[in-house]
C-alpha cells in the first residue's frame, strides 16, 4: 500500500517485500494463490511497472478463489488505485470489475454498484485511449 505515496523510499520498498515474503512462507507453494503473490514481489519497486497492477490482480483472483474476500478485496484496490492513478485503464476497470464481485458475493448492496460504475468508466476510457 505505501507504493500509493509518492515519497516511496528504497527501504519501503524493502519493508513491503518482507511482509509479503513472510505471508507466502504460510501459504502452500504449489497454490495459486502463492504464485501469484511471488509473481507480484518481483515486480514491487520504488517505480511500480504495469505489470504490478496485472499481479496484484491475479493475486486478487487466486484470493478471492480461495474464499479470502478481505484479501481479494485489498488486492483489487491496491490495483485499481495503482492503475488509476497512472491512467492504467484497463487493469483499472479489471481491478474494479474484481471488487464489484467479491462485494456482491459478500452480501453488499450498494458497493457492487458503485464499482460497476467505475469499472464502465475505465472501461469506456479504455476502449478511447
Amino acid at each position: 500500500a505505501s507504493l500509493l505515496a509518492g515519497d516511496v523510499t528504497e527501504n519501503d520498498v524493502k519493508m513491503e517485500r518482507s511482509v509479503g515474503l513472510n505471508h507466502l512462507r504460510s501459504v502452500p507453494m504449489l497454490d495459486r494463490e502463492a504464485w501469484s503473490l511471488k509473481r507480484m514481489l518481483g515486480l514491487v519497486e520504488p517505480d511500480p511497472v504495469r505489470d504490478l497492477a496485472a499481479a496484484l490482480i491475479a493475486a486478487g483472483d487466486a484470493a478471492a478463489s480461495r474464499g479470502h474476500v478481505r484479501g481479494a478485496f485489498a488486492e483489487y484496490l491496491v490495483a485499481y488505485r495503482l492503475s488509476h492513478a497512472r491512467a492504467w485503464y484497463p487493469e483499472a476497470g479489471r481491478a474494479a470489475r474484481g471488487i464489484e464481485r467479491v462485494s456482491r458475493e459478500a452480501g453488499a448492496v450498494h458497493s457492487p454498484r458503485l464499482w460497476r460504475r467505475r469499472a464502465r468508466v475505465m472501461e469506456k476510457r479504455a476502449a478511447v485511449a
